[in-house]
């Protein structure tokens, strides 16, 4: 599972559609517009996955965004309230998908205090890595109510000023057998 921030529409208030995450995706998948989604290549090239592996690593991942509600402006960043009840709604999203592998892209202070909330309810056990690319991540597991485990860590958002060759090590150490699936994508 891979975990988003949130979606910006300054152009179209249809953009709160319901599949409006789905069409970013899409997009991502055919390479359409694909120079407009940093932030999607620049997670595909941290699993060392080239443009024509778009489509496979698309298929191969879940993604949704920890903020369900479509910001209206690219400066207008999610309140603590968004992020709080984003956390509660990725909480039961995990525990439905069973994933594998959760991967949080950014770390706004915002979001890490939704999942501070993880961390009361024992739900979440995590570690500060290094600094990597001037943001601080975070690895653990994510504890599911029947007791199983999962890894999950957070990473500077790929979007701006991310450097894909300094995470890919990050990503394969704490994730290595997902890492290894995604990178064998073709």
């Amino acid at each position: 599972l891979i975990v988003g921030d949130s979606h910006y529409d300054s152009e179209n208030s249809e953009g709160m559609a319901i599949d409006f995450t789905r069409g970013i995706i899409n997009c991502c998948m055919c390479l359409k517009d694909s120079e407009s989604w940093n932030m999607q290549r620049n997670l595909m090239t941290t699993f060392n996955v080239a443009e024509d592996g778009a489509d496979g690593f698309w298929r191969s991942v879940a993604f949704c965004n920890i903020v369900q509600e479509v910001m209206p402006e690219s400066n207008t960043p999610p309140s603590e309230e968004q992020y709080i009840k984003g956390g509660q709604i990725l909480r039961e999203i995990i525990n439905i998908l069973n994933p594998t592998d959760c991967i949080i892209v950014g770390v706004r202070c915002e979001r890490n205090l939704a999942l501070r909330q993880w961390e009361g309810d024992k739900i979440l056990n995590f570690e500060w890595g290094p600094k990597i690319n001037a943001a601080y991540p975070f690895y653990g597991t994510y504890k599911f109510p029947n007791g199983k485990e999962i890894p999950i860590i957070n990473i500077k958002h790929t979007s701006q000023r991310y450097r894909p060759e300094l995470w890919t090590e990050f990503v394969k150490c704490h994730m290595a057998e997902a890492f290894n699936f995604l990178s064998n994508i073709r």
